[in-house]
């Protein structure tokens, strides 16, 4: 049994994060023995009472990111902090290369080891000589060094068009990262249909390997809709297992997704 730093959470109406301590094994939680950092909150060096900051928050390690996605104006940022000497020092600050007002990157934000990915879900661009508005991207970010985090990719749907919101929720294991959008098929009978796009890194290049669709390829149900546009990643994964609200994924093998309970087809 140990003591270990299992989760952030954030508190928007303080402008703060807290982290939760939790006594764990290696396969289970004790959620009885879990308590609040509460003397030692994470705050942005520069953030506002408007900024929304907490609105996302992940951990990896000694690493905490929180997202902003409210500051500069809705344009977004994402703060990154390591733990030192037992208490959390803000290493970088982080804003989109191409900051959109009301882009509201770093709604999402997930961290493994050096890689960060955040989600910038109204962000707007151009498509060749087509401006798509709320398509929405996501950014890779690799950490060369303490305090050096360098932007790796920008990632954006296959399909993507105007009001996809792609990045409204980010997960990332490894080289995998998945990635959801709430509007992902406009054309179908539910035009809110929500999909969750799987990304892979080849040396520094991300691919887009696949999409996870409702188990019909429409969304008829508000439960099915969520289930598709809210990723997270699981505490203890297993390969790695992505849950989508009530839908469980895993991916078990390369390129090969499973459900292991929910709504989602075999994929």
């Amino acid at each position: 049994m140990a003591r270990i730093r299992i989760a952030l959470l954030g508190r928007i109406e303080r402008g703060l994060a807290v982290v939760l301590i939790c006594v764990a094994t290696t396969t289970a939680l004790v959620h009885a023995q879990c308590v609040i950092e509460e003397n030692q909150p994470i705050i942005g060096s520069d953030t506002g009472s408007g900024d929304q900051f907490g609105s996302s928050v992940a951990m990896s390690g000694e690493l905490a990111v929180v997202g902003a996605p409210f500051d500069a104006t809705e344009r977004g940022s994402v703060y990154v902090f390591r733990l030192e000497n037992g208490l959390w020092v803000q290493e970088q600050k982080l804003m989109a290369l191409d900051p959109d007002t009301f882009g509201y990157f770093g709604a999402s934000v997930d961290i493994d080891g050096d890689t960060l990915i955040v989600g910038a879900p109204d962000n707007d661009f151009f498509v060749g000589p087509l401006f798509v508005e709320d398509a929405g991207e996501a950014e890779v970010f690799r950490r060369i060094a303490p305090g050096d985090w360098v932007r790796e990719a920008t990632l954006q749907a296959s399909n993507t068009a105007e009001m996809r919101e792609f990045g409204q929720s980010v997960a990332l294991e490894g080289e995998v990262a998945v990635i959801s959008a709430d509007r992902a098929f406009p054309q179908l009978s539910d035009p809110s249909a929500g999909a969750a796009y799987v990304f892979r890194r080849d040396d520094s290049t991300w691919i887009e390997e696949t999409i996870l669709l409702p188990s019909t390829g429409t969304a008829k149900t508000t439960s099915e809709v969520e289930s598709l546009s809210r990723v997270r990643r699981s505490l203890f994964p297993r390969a790695l297992t992505i849950m989508c609200s009530e839908m469980v994924l895993e991916r078990s093998t390369f390129m090969v997704w499973k459900t292991l309970n929910g709504l989602s087809r075999h994929l």
